[in-house]
């Protein structure tokens, strides 16, 4: 598996997204369908 880049802006939005579901992990697994 490997890291992916972002914008810091998306970061910061990601992490408000995760916060406000109340995901404790930083880890997740992102799959996406079609890529490639």
């Amino acid at each position: 598996m490997s890291a992916i880049n972002m914008s810091d802006v998306a970061f910061k939005d990601f992490k408000q997204l995760l916060e406000d579901n109340k995901v404790e992990n930083n880890t997740v697994r992102i799959n996406l369908a079609g890529m490639g």
